[in-house]
């Protein structure tokens, strides 16, 4: 990893930072309180971590087996992990926005479109510039991160949209 490449991951870990510490002074300056989850969203959120780290559990083993059959990597150092990571990630905002336990009550979920969609596209660019060095070698490099993350920001987006604009059936 270059020096610059490095560079940018920390700035970036720290903008996000610090755009999460503003919300957080602004959303305590105005003096709203944090939004809780209800009894069944709570239980919800329990089975779809535990369903992530199944996952996250199953990719470890798999690579694992693919890495001693093959008797060589099929990515650089950490890199495996950082997938796992993301299929937790992916399973996380997947099942819990479609089982109604990503929200809180009082949130409005139609302001995270714009965000998922700002985070989704700033992913693309590097995805685009760094195309051609994310296999080297038959071994796929760290510079595959920005794609990686533009999949799981797009199927959490997709998962919203599809949860906003599906009709729920009417109770009688």
């Amino acid at each position: 990893m270059n020096s610059s490449y490095a560079l940018g991951f920390v700035v970036g870990i720290a903008v996000a930072a610090l755009a999460i510490w503003a919300i957080f002074l602004f959303r305590r300056k105005q003096g709203k309180a944090p939004m809780e989850y209800d009894e069944r969203q709570r239980a919800i959120r329990g089975d779809v971590f535990k369903h992530a780290f199944l996952v996250m559990i199953g990719w470890s083993v798999l690579y694992f087996l693919l890495v001693t059959a093959l008797e060589r990597p099929l990515m650089t150092d950490g890199l495996s992990g950082i997938v796992g990571l993301s299929l937790g990630i992916l399973v996380v905002g997947v099942e819990s926005i479609l089982r109604d336990a990503f929200f809180t009550t009082g949130s409005r979920p139609k302001g995270y479109v714009i965000l998922y969609i700002v985070v989704t596209l700033c992913q693309l660019p590097s995805a685009i510039l760094n195309w051609k060095d994310m296999v080297q070698d038959g071994v796929l490099t760290l510079e595959a991160m920005p794609l990686i993350w533009f999949v799981v920001f797009l199927a959490v987006l997709c998962a919203l949209v599809l949860k906003l604009t599906r009709r729920e059936p009417e109770e009688d």
